[in-house]
């Protein structure tokens, strides 16, 4: 069911307010001592990058119209449709085909149902995973002509309404830091004068426990810094580790299977190419904080995403043609592993008519190497996860995990 896209009754200035709200929100969440206390500049910054929405960008490059097949078509009322007088009063049904123009569109795809500053022609569409769908029933007797016009009149008002919210998006976010700033600004102000208030009176006041002490001047002691005030955050732990590598792999997972069913977008893609999408799925969830061709150890590796000064994530994306492809893909996932990175993975792009044969065989062929450790708990039937030891230190072990995303070719 169509929907409308820049619709007039929801104000994206409305939509992106909400940010605002949540971040007044979340500085009067926090404990009087933490607000007087922590660093007013990191912490209106991190504000401002936790409810930064990302813009989003109709990606035109990769615009298609799908032939849905043919349709009877009502055409009752449609310019350039003759009837014959037995027809008059009743539905003019004429044969046509049915069509669907596909835009994807990167970034918060969900923005474009707001209306930007200014305005912008509605266009009436369906949005899922991340792509706009229009559809037309046409019939053949009105020709190509005023079909192909309409499709690049929405196309057009697709494009311009997107690149109008990414503007007014991009403007939002830059704002948000002055913004946060203030917000912790004001709510200082106030404990301030919650602070006068309970001076005023002359009978003694109990102080909460988890109250802050007010400050002052230590007579012999020296000034405590500043930085104590908000401590150094400590390495990550191996669970947390972990819990980023399921993080990852949730994020890849949906834009594969987004891949698998608009396969004739990527069939025969280089690897490269393919890996490009799921490195820009990544970068909008880590903010940059994934890479691709990334030096490690002996060799660049596909897709890599560091914690602090630690990999979360190594992975390597191949098109499969055979279970020897395996082999070579964990040959070179070591050379490019260090005994540290302990949480890997492949990708496969299979373009094969049986998946799920060679998920079976790509079994086979991990449970006979002579690195692998035992199979790991996994929820998902189409994909394998595993213990492999270091081919040089078997006391060693790291997860294994191996996507397939199927993208047959025509």
């Amino acid at each position: 069911m169509n929907r409308p896209f820049f619709d007039p009754r929801r104000s994206l200035a409305g939509v992106l307010a909400v940010g605002e709200h949540q971040i007044i929100a979340a500085v009067r969440a926090e404990p009087e001592s933490y607000v007087r206390d922590a660093d007013a500049r990191q912490w209106a910054a991190h504000l401002a990058e936790k409810h930064a929405r990302v813009a989003p960008v109709a990606v035109m490059e990769r615009m298609r119209v799908d032939d849905l097949g043919e349709r009877e078509v009502d055409a009752t009322g449609m310019p350039g449709v003759t009837f014959t007088a037995s027809e008059w009063g009743g539905p003019i049904l004429r044969p046509g085909r049915e069509v669907r123009l596909v835009i994807p569109v990167e970034g918060d795809a969900e923005l474009l149902r707001s209306s930007p500053a200014g305005g912008t022609p509605v266009v009436d569409a369906t949005l899922e995973d991340g792509v706009v769908y229009r559809r037309w029933e046409w019939p053949l007797a009105r020709g190509t002509s005023e079909l192909d016009r309409e499709i690049n009149e929405v196309a057009g008002h697709i494009r311009d309404g997107a690149a109008k919210i990414a503007a007014e998006v991009e403007h939002h976010n830059a704002g948000l830091g002055t913004f946060a700033a203030a917000a912790i600004e004001e709510r200082r102000c106030e404990l301030v004068r919650h602070s006068v208030f309970l001076s005023g009176l002359t009978v003694p006041v109990r102080r909460r426990e988890d109250a802050p002490k007010p400050f002052s001047l230590p007579e012999i002691e020296r000034r405590v810094a500043i930085s104590t005030l908000t401590p150094k955050p400590e390495p990550p732990s191996g669970p947390i580790l972990g819990r980023f590598y399921d993080e990852i792999l949730d994020v890849i997972r949906p834009m594969g299977k987004a891949m698998e069913r608009t396969p004739a977008d990527f069939a025969g893609r280089p690897e490269e190419r393919l890996r490009d999408h799921l490195l820009v799925a990544l970068n909008a969830q880590y903010r940059g904080q994934a890479g691709a061709e990334v030096f490690n150890k002996s060799g660049k590796t596909d897709l890599l995403l560091r914690v602090q000064d630690n990999n979360a994530f190594i992975g390597e994306c191949k098109w499969w043609s055979g279970v020897k492809d395996l082999g070579r893909a964990l040959d070179q996932l070591y050379g490019y592993s260090t005994w540290r990175d302990s949480r890997l993975a492949l990708i496969f792009f299979v373009a094969a008519r049986d998946p799920a044969a060679i998920v079976i065989k790509a079994r086979e062929t991990l449970a006979a190497r002579r690195e692998f450790d035992g199979w790991a708990p996994n929820e998902y039937d189409t994909e394998l996860r595993c213990r492999i030891r270091w081919p040089d230190d078997a006391s060693r072990t790291a997860t294994l995990t191996v996507l397939f995303f199927h993208l047959p070719g025509q």
